[in-house]
């Protein structure tokens, strides 16, 4: 059988996080949902569909082979998987069976084919994968209850059973904890943290697991007077310098933590080295967020949080969201951030002493109080590829190529906005 990730028309209302990554690379819990579905799955030779704009960089990533490859499928036997679907264990439907699909609503899940029923399949692009596959289905069952990512806030509403699986996982497949050092001390059941033999917890940090798991991944540094409640995570490479890391949280790979952090993912590869505080928020990679940066989570008045996007407010039917940050945006210090803010992917934010407002589009800049287009795209670049290398990481001309298509992408809605800020101001 013949595995294929794909992500369907959804990515769009998963801006700004989607911009420069396929939904399936969305981190929930310790990983990625892709990475949860190639554990679930036993294998790591799979397939992909993505958007067009993506195949440079994901070819990059998994191999020419792997991405949008429709003849490698064409007259196999081919089981398709939703990548923004947040399995646990036991969803993945079996890879034996009739020609079937699994929908929650309008949003297909999975799509199982016999080889005779791909036999003539040829998409021209990834958007026509579904609906031809679909057409060959002879039945389509129903999984309401099935975790779908939908919007944003979906993975922040996901996250803290996410960690809760992923440490059940981890212990499952790579045995118990490593020894505590001396001085750190737990704060409930034990057997709930899981620390890898190489990361370091130095005294006086507290691992509360009284509301749940806490994991401690390879060579991560805990410094002393660290807070960490579960079920939280910290992913491999990561440090917490004195941070106080409440429930709900995940830390990615290579961050650096400080101040205060609730309920909130870093993707990877971001700083929030100082005070401050970031609540029910995703930040994406590459983000440097000032000392003092401080979002709001919770209205005054203790009502529904709309999330300004590009296609307008949303109501998010929660009384707690925080922020949405994209890629290799920065923040001053001393930023203050509205509720159930937008930001979109190489912005720069200078506080003001205020709210900022609450959508602010990619590669716009805020400063001196109004919104405006950016000063140069090579400079931008120039920013991107000096933070990267300070982590050893080189900008390939892929994603120089993917950032100068989103800019195009976006232009209109930017200028539109930082036209209306100059009248208004």
């Amino acid at each position: 059988m013949n595995v294929c990730l794909f992500e369907d028309q959804g990515y769009e209302a998963l801006y700004p996080l989607t911009y420069l990554r396929p939904t399936f690379e969305l981190r929930c819990g310790l990983t990625t949902l892709e990475d949860k579905f190639l554990s679930e799955l036993g294998m790591e030779d799979i397939y992909y569909a993505v958007r067009d704009s993506l195949v440079p960089i994901m070819t990059e990533k998994k191999g020419k082979d792997r991405i949008n490859n429709w003849e490698e499928l064409r007259g196999k036997e081919i089981l398709l998987l939703n990548g923004g679907w947040l399995i646990q264990q036991g969803d993945l439907p079996s890879i034996e069976g009739a020609n079937e699909a699994g929908c929650k609503g309008d949003r297909v899940l999975w799509v199982r084919l016999s080889a005779d029923k791909t036999a003539d399949l040829n998409p021209q692009r990834v958007q026509e994968l579904i609906p031809a596959c679909l057409k060959r289905c002879e039945t389509q069952k129903d999984f309401p209850k099935a975790d779908l990512i939908l919007e944003p806030w979906d993975l922040i509403t996901n996250n803290p059973k996410a960690i809760e699986a992923d440490f059940r996982l981890i212990k499952a497949t790579q045995g118990e904890s490593g020894a505590l050092s001396e001085g750190v001390a737990v704060l409930g059941d034990p057997s709930q943290v899981w620390v890898a033999a190489s990361a370091e917890l130095q005294p006086f940090t507290l691992l509360d697991t009284r509301g749940g798991p806490v994991i401690i991944d390879e060579k991560s540094v805990v410094t002393s007077f660290t807070r960490i409640e579960g079920p939280s995570c910290l992913g491999r490479g990561s440090q917490t310098l004195g941070a106080k890391v409440r429930e709900g949280t995940s830390i990615g790979p290579f961050c650096r933590i400080g101040g205060e952090v609730e309920e909130s993912i870093f993707h990877a590869y971001s700083n929030k080295y100082h005070d401050g505080f970031i609540g029910h928020s995703y930040v994406c990679e590459w983000v440097n967020l000032g000392a003092l940066c401080t979002n709001s989570d919770l209205k005054n008045d203790y009502t529904s949080v709309s999330v300004y996007t590009p296609d307008g407010p949303k109501d998010t039917g929660s009384a707690k969201i925080g922020s949405f940050i994209g890629d290799h945006t920065k923040t001053s210090i001393g930023t203050l951030l509205n509720t159930g803010s937008w930001v979109g992917i190489m912005c720069n934010l200078v506080a003001t002493g205020g709210v900022l407002p609450k959508f602010i589009p990619s590669f716009a800049w805020y400063i001196g109080g109004k919104i405006t287009k950016g000063f140069g795209f090579e400079a931008m670049l120039d920013t991107c590829r000096t933070s990267m290398s300070r982590r050893g990481v080189d900008m390939t001309d892929s994603m120089v190529a993917l950032l100068q298509q989103v800019k195009e992408d976006t232009k209109q809605l930017r200028q539109e906005i930082a036209k209306k800020d100059r009248k208004k101001k």
